[in-house]
């Protein structure tokens, strides 16, 4: 995806065919952030085509969907709560009715100032999400900006700082168990010492370092009891095998940044480059990546969570009764 300098900031998107395909063929909408062009993507399935909704909001990061049918967002300054209401996706474009079978309708902010938010995650009635300026685990409150709730062990001090760039994190039954961090330092910003081999994983209940060595470590998910995250920085997909092991399942060219699990049981990615003014790939300030041939150069793609939609109904049997929904596979947000 890339964006034009028009000042209407017109978005350009290319898909594969085999995206198409799978989107064809599945009755979900996935939801996308990229921090850098500040959006909030739902990509989904109209009928005929893959159909894409976007919404502008600062610095869009992490993001999750609970089971109830609500959406948290990690902003530059907020973290913002919405809420779908199913029964009124199908009027909410009077242009298009029957259209939408999802609309998710602010219903809470928090302010939490800008905490470089990461990951963040339903918890039970709490949101919890990756302060990575304070170099730990908060949740969100109504009283202040933010709650503590864990941090690494080599982390002196809760400090606006951005020491480890804690940046992950992983549920494992509904319960915080993993988080990915760049560095193990604990001085300001000491993980920018050593970007290529920095990057550890935690298990948070022993507060221990599970898997080191890795190059800017993102997205950690328990997925059908094993443990995958991505290597950012060499475009790896992992599998933890055990402690301090973990083998190498997917390369791809380029640097990847968000993963997620889906309905289908399989893991969805998104890759990324970065490109220097003498066209060579390069991945955070001069850091290589092993790249074999050129990409086109797009944006990094840090959120990306799931909307379970039902599958859309029999074309015949789309006239409803008052009060019934149709469902679509298409999102809408307010």
């Amino acid at each position: 995806m890339t964006e034009s300098s028009d000042p209407y900031r017109v978005i350009r998107c290319d898909m594969q065919p085999g995206f198409f395909d799978w989107m064809r063929k599945h009755p979900v909408s996935l939801a996308v952030t990229t921090y850098q062009a500040g959006k909030l993507l739902f990509i989904g399935w109209n009928g005929k085509t893959v159909s894409l909704h976007a919404k502008n909001f600062s610095k869009a990061m992490g993001l999750d969907v609970s089971e109830n049918g609500s959406l948290a967002l990690a902003t530059r300054d907020e973290i913002r709560l919405f809420r779908n209401d199913p029964l009124l996706a199908p009027d909410c474009n009077p242009d298009k009715p029957g259209y939408y079978d999802a609309l998710f309708l602010p219903r809470v902010s928090y302010f939490t100032g800008n905490l470089f938010a990461h990951d963040l995650a339903f918890v039970k009635d709490e949101i919890w999400f990756v302060n990575t300026r304070f170099s730990c685990l908060a949740t969100a409150s109504g009283a202040y900006g933010f709650e503590p709730r864990w941090q690494p062990s080599f982390i002196s001090e809760l400090a606006p700082e951005d020491r480890c760039h804690l940046n992950g994190l992983a549920l494992r039954d509904g319960v915080p168990s993993v988080v990915s961090a760049l560095g193990r330092g604990d001085g300001k910003g000491s993980w920018r010492e050593n970007k290529n081999s920095g990057g550890i994983l935690i298990d948070i209940e022993s507060n221990k370092i599970i898997l080191d060595g890795l190059t800017m470590p993102h997205s950690p998910r328990w997925h059908k009891n094993r443990l995958w995250l991505l290597n950012s920085g060499q475009g790896e997909l992992l599998m933890l095998k055990s402690p301090g092991q973990a083998e190498t399942v997917i390369w791809f060219a380029g640097s990847v940044s968000a993963s997620s699990n889906l309905p289908t049981a399989s893991m969805k990615f998104t890759t990324s480059a970065f490109w220097t003014a003498s066209g060579s790939p390069t991945c955070f300030s001069g850091m290589k990546t092993r790249q074999k041939r050129p990409l086109p150069p797009r944006h990094s793609l840090i959120g990306f969570a799931r909307s379970r939609l039902r599958p859309p109904l029999p074309r015949q049997t789309r006239k409803q009764k008052p009060g019934h929904v149709s469902y679509a596979r298409t999102a809408r947000l307010i």
